[in-house]
């Protein structure tokens, strides 16, 4: 006659207790089984250990069955006693065999694993309202929780080794592993309402370092666990913002000429928002920038844009930018890129639906550029944009001209006030004149001196002209200051003592100047 199930826990319990007392702990049975354990057994550990980490306690479950199969269904509620207990747990599986005896017995350690594989279940059952009493959890039976020989000294030693030298730093793992288990994805989800798929779109560009804030209509504020979503809390309207995108990776975007291929250094930015089949991508050339973003309908197409007013560029850079810009608009539009993190190559060709863009006067404004940085005064070195080498002013030229020695004819007009004109029509004068612009992210400054012969220019005005112009001061600032401004009138003051002529006349300063020492207002 087979044994009814309660006298197979009995030979369960028995065994147990053979085990414990062979090994000199203390075991008490619980009289109330609610918290999922059937004994909580103490022994002193180790003598060398400290005073206070020697009297180890641990729980331990035990079931015992006349069949052994592959795993042991258990109840989520008792196991999730032993998993959410700081002290250690196990379950002592036993077989009772014919002889009715047991034959066969695994210790399973409710280590970290199972402790996030219980929790887990745990939570899943309750966000369902599900009691954790109705459900079972199979724990598998596996070679590697088998004890080699049924007896208390295999049993101790497994305990042992699971708990580790020091039992206080056991438990206080085994506290971070419930606390922490479940949010490795994170611990709470927002779900933002939103209306069209203009916001989709914004979300791929803000990935990708452009937008800093998105509007949405309403969201949902939850926190997560395990993947599930728990005390959701709505929310009305707000803002989505992001911080600066830092690039997925740096690497070089190649123009493929017939005759001389052109590279420049990029960044790449890479969204996954789209989706991983859908590549959404960021190719930051500094003055030019390369985009394809599936959201907006750009899937295998990627749009260029020319960032003109991007102020980043050294005079060098600025030189390259120029050339490379020159050969897409002449129709190379061969582009590749390679880098990144993984060294992505990506490769593609440009329809620029554009007008035909000159480039002949830049090279001369570039070479003007150098000119003046190799000779000015200057505190800071700029930087320039795409749009610096197309600008309008004539001042950088006639600048790099009379730094150069090939100076220009200068027409400079002035009046005398209450004074005849006719008077100083045929001396020899001296006009001062500054003149400034913008120079990248500096200021070009410069004072120049004209001298020649006054003619008679209206009624009472008087004109200069001269090839004959010569730099009194020319400065490249970050900004044009008091100080500057002070630094401008004594190198004038310095100078005026060196000019010959018959007058000097100052536009800036509003005076003239005869050898004779007689001044009177005078505008140039």
């Amino acid at each position: 006659m087979g044994l009814r199930p309660e006298h197979i826990g009995k030979i369960g319990e028995a065994e147990f207790a053979s085990w414990c007392a062979e090994e000199g702990m203390t075991f008490n049975g619980s009289v109330m089984d609610e918290m999922g354990w059937d004994y909580l057994v103490e022994y002193y550990g180790d003598a060398s250990a400290e005073i206070h980490d020697r009297c180890r306690q641990f729980k331990v479950q035990v079931k015992a069955s006349s069949e052994l199969k592959g795993s042991i269904p258990i109840k989520v509620s008792n196991l999730h006693a032993l998993a959410s207990d700081p002290l250690p747990a196990f379950i002592a599986v036993m077989r009772i065999g014919d002889s009715r005896q047991v034959d066969l017995a695994y210790l399973l350690h409710i280590d970290s694993e199972l402790v996030s594989k219980i929790l887990e279940r745990s939570m899943g059952l309750e966000v369902a309202g599900k009691p954790l009493n109705k459900s079972t959890l199979s724990l598998p039976l596996v070679e590697s929780d088998r004890l080699s020989e049924v007896g208390g000294d295999c049993f101790k030693g497994v305990v042992e080794r699971a708990v580790g030298p020091s039992f206080s730093d056991y438990v206080k793992a085994k506290q971070q592993w419930c606390s922490q288990a479940g949010f490795e994805e994170g611990s709470a989800s927002v779900e933002l309402k939103v209306e069209g798929e203009e916001f989709c779109a914004q979300l791929v560009e803000m990935t990708l370092g452009h937008h800093r804030e998105i509007r949405f209509s309403g969201s949902e504020m939850s926190k997560v666990r395990f993947g599930h979503k728990y005390e959701s809390q709505g929310k009305g309207p707000g803002v989505l913002s992001m911080g600066r995108v830092a690039p997925s990776g740096h690497g070089t975007v190649k123009l493929k000429c017939g005759y001389s291929p052109m590279s420049v250094p990029a960044d790449l930015y890479v969204s996954t928002i789209a989706g991983a089949d859908r590549l959404a991508y960021r190719i930051d050339g500094h003055f030019f920038e390369l985009e394809s973003n599936p959201a907006r309908g750009s899937t295998g197409q990627g749009s260029f844009t020319v960032k003109g007013d991007n102020s980043v560029l050294t005079l060098q850079q600025l030189k390259t930018a120029v050339r490379f810009t020159s050969r897409l608009c002449a129709g190379q539009r061969k582009l590749s890129f390679r880098g990144g993190k993984g060294g992505e190559a990506i490769s593609f060709d440009l329809d620029l639906a554009s007008d035909p863009v000159d480039f002949s006067h830049c090279t001369a404004r570039l070479d003007a550029y150098q000119i003046i940085l190799d000779q000015a005064d200057v505190d800071m070195e700029p930087r320039f944009s795409l749009d610096d080498a197309f600008g309008q002013s004539v001042l950088p030229a006639a600048v790099a001209e009379l730094l150069s020695g090939d100076g220009r004819e200068i027409k400079c007009s002035f009046s005398v006030d209450g004074q005849a004109s006719t008077r100083f029509v045929g001396k020899r004068v001296n006009c001062i004149h500054r003149s400034s612009c913008d120079f990248g992210t500096a200021e070009l400054v410069v004072v120049f001196v004209v001298t020649g012969i006054a003619e008679q220019d209206g009624a009472s005005g008087l004109v200069v002209k001269d090839r004959r112009a010569q730099l009194l001061a020319c400065l490249v600032r970050s900004e044009v200051s008091g100080a500057v401004l002070e630094e401008l009138k004594a190198v004038v003051s310095e100078r005026m003592a060196d000019l010959s002529g018959d007058l000097v006349v100052d536009g800036d300063l509003q005076s003239w100047t005869e050898q004779d020492g007689e001044q009177a207002a005078a505008v140039g």
